[in-house]
């Protein structure tokens, strides 16, 4: 059985940016393989990840959800013929291979969903937020109606493959909100960014380790701390989504109607989805009537063509699944 890392076809162009002293652009590019297959295995010594194959992903496994940064973690196997159709059934790939004595049926099962960094992390707001937005949600829709209340049928894991110390508290913030949420972490060269020994044991340290205005925003008497994504009572153990940020980054396009300015909406997504999900494993009432009103009111206004709108109501749908 082989286990093997499966990327776009644009990817080593995406490594000849990385942050390395090799002259040859080939060099490089073998290099930053090397250091994700061993990053990787080091994670998890069983995957004993073999290779990379840089390829059109969606072709074997049509489900993918097509985006610049991600990619899958497969293995593959021998299977018996007579099993073919099972295999097929549940969303695996089956190629053949002929020789002079018989011919044997290869599967390639996905074992989980990648994400790949930018080789930079100049853009503080994006590095993340752009990187697994909309595919997670992409795929969060194509399981809405699973018994499952994770995002989709296998796991996820951001591979970081910026070749210095992150020191930016945004980025650290969304780093270990995913984490915490229970997506997977790696950093390929091993700087350290964060140490997950040391993570925040709960809610109120989280807010207070990674927002430079949780002191000026918090309010001991009643213990909540207020920003402009969200309200916590930690007394009460609630966390209430906002929607001001949401509506001020409207926009009215050509057409009459609605939208969102640039990416906003993936910063939204970003400061809210992963930390709601760590709250809630600790106990909170996520309390999301704001973001639902939102939805309902300003639907009329955004074009039945609007991705952005509709991946903010497939967000609410799977809150909605997941929260109560």
């Amino acid at each position: 059985m082989k286990r093997i890392i499966l990327l776009n076809e644009s990817f080593p162009n995406e490594f000849k940016s990385v942050n390395i002293e090799l002259e040859l652009e080939y060099e490089k590019i073998n290099y930053i393989e090397n250091q994700i297959i061993n990053s990787v295995n080091n994670y998890n010594s069983k995957l004993n990840v073999e290779h990379i194959e840089y390829l059109d992903i969606s072709k074997q496994f049509p489900s993918f959800k097509i985006g610049k940064s991600n990619g899958l973690l497969i293995e593959e196997f021998t299977i018996n013929p007579k099993n073919k159709d099972t295999y097929l059934r549940n969303g695996c790939y089956i190629y053949s291979i002929e020789n002079d004595l018989d011919k044997k049926y290869i599967c390639r099962r996905i074992l989980m969903y990648l994400f790949i960094s930018n080789t930079s992390e100049k853009s503080r707001t994006s590095f993340i937020s752009q990187t697994i937005f909309p595919t997670l949600l992409d795929y969060a829709e194509d399981y809405l109606d699973s018994p499952s209340y994770s995002l989709a049928n296998h796991k996820f894991c951001f591979i970081n493959i910026v070749n210095k110390k992150i020191t930016s508290q945004m980025i650290l913030r969304h780093i270990v909100s995913l984490y915490l949420s229970g997506m997977d972490y790696i950093e390929v060269f091993d700087n350290n960014s964060f140490i997950k020994n040391n993570l925040p044991k709960n809610l109120k340290q989280f807010f207070n380790n990674y927002y430079s205005d949780y002191n000026s925003n918090y309010n001991l008497d009643a213990d909540i701390y207020e920003n402009d994504f969200c309200k916590i009572d930690f007394y009460n153990k609630v966390f209430i989504w906002k929607t001001n940020t949401m509506i001020s980054k409207l926009i009215i396009k050509n057409n009459g109607k609605m939208d969102f300015k640039g990416s906003e909406e993936k910063f939204y997504w970003m400061e809210l989805l992963p930390i709601s999900i760590f709250a809630y494993k600790q106990g909170y009432r996520i309390d999301f009537s704001e973001y639902s009103d939102f939805i309902e009111k300003y639907k009329e206004f955004f074009s039945e063509e609007s991705k952005k709108f509709l991946r903010c109501n497939t967000l609410l749908k799977y809150i909605e699944k997941y929260f109560t």
